[in-house]
């Protein structure tokens, strides 16, 4: 697939199946150099976190083999209940220099966690005018210490040395940076029993929730829960944003690109819906090498691996879970 330097590596797991994709060059300009899935065993990933270091270590060491991936720096994205997202807005007359420290002693406030025991971060993503005064917005992240250790030391004995954790949630509005400024976009990955949603406004994601919905056998039972809780989220979001209407839902990960999904969602909510396919997104009719349009690789299983890669070649600092 041709040879480039400075490779990163986005890495996606969960409970069944870990995806990874090796990119090179920019976030403008990205190169893909490999891509792969690896199924895991049953005990190796529970609830989105690492129960079996070794039979991970195994997994991991397979895929890289398998997909015969060479870059060493990696993106890794969690999706559990150890890490919480919130959406907040502080007065402006906190100085921006003094947010970090505001929501340090603050941050009981806003999540369910013994403080001193989770790693705290947060972007300002932006300045509101209202009624009630001009307030900053704030992407304020919280996931607890011992769960990152987790993911930290099952990467010690590997080759892999882990550039960044990010919330796999955090990272879904990759592919929609073209979209119009002033709609609101709903996106929702539905893989292995779990629906993540994030709901993005001019280019920030103002909403995030993730669900787990069991083990659904069929197609339908999968669409019927995934469409509840998409539908529950977007009633939340508007009745806290009532000028916001969600106009347009696009669906990716394992589950989203089953037969009818799609369609039963698209009924159920009465929106616009789309199941996304990240390359024919992320180039907007840019000259792609061939090998890069094969049908597996546009597959929407791929869309997280990649948007943590594409984070990986991007200078932006964004929310980060490790320093």
């Amino acid at each position: 697939m041709g040879v480039f330097k400075k490779g990163i590596v986005g890495l996606e797991i969960n409970d069944t199946v870990m995806y990874v994709v090796e990119l090179s060059g920019t976030k403008n300009n990205p190169n893909i150099i490999s891509y792969g899935k690896k199924h895991l065993a049953e005990g190796i990933v529970k609830e989105g976190k690492i129960v079996n270091q070794e039979g991970f270590r195994k997994a991991l060491d397979e895929l890289l083999k398998e997909t015969r991936i060479k870059s060493k720096k990696v993106v890794l994205g969690v999706n559990n209940n150890d890490v919480i997202i919130r959406f907040l807005r502080l007065p402006i007359v906190i100085d921006r220099k003094k947010i970090g420290n505001f929501l340090k002693f603050q941050a009981s406030d806003y999540i369910p966690f013994n403080v001193e025991e989770c790693e705290l971060d947060y972007t300002v993503t932006g300045e509101q005018k209202t009624e009630e005064g001009i307030f900053y917005n704030v992407l304020f992240a919280a996931a607890r210490r011992n769960m990152l250790d987790g993911f930290l030391k099952a990467f010690e004995s590997t080759r892999l040395i882990l550039k960044d954790i990010k919330s796999s949630t955090l990272v879904l509005d990759t592919f929609l940076q073209q979209e119009n400024n002033d709609r609101v976009y709903a996106i929702a990955n539905i893989s292995s029993g779990i629906c993540s949603i994030l709901i993005i406004y001019n280019k920030i994601p103002v909403f995030a929730r993730t669900i787990s919905m069991g083990k659904a056998r069929s197609a339908m039972s999968i669409a019927s829960n995934a469409s509840t809780e998409i539908r529950l989220s977007i009633h939340y979001f508007q009745s806290q944003n009532g000028f916001s209407i969600v106009e347009k839902v696009y669906l990716l990960g394992h589950d989203a690109a089953k037969a009818g999904i799609k369609e039963y969602i698209k009924n159920a909510l009465n929106i616009d819906t789309e199941v996304l396919m990240p390359f024919k997104h992320l180039y907007y009719g840019k000259t792609v090498e061939e090998e890069q349009k094969e049908k597996e690789l546009d597959a929407t299983e791929y869309a997280v691996a990649l948007s943590l890669a594409m984070h990986g070649l991007s200078e932006s600092r964004g929310v980060r879970m490790i320093e």
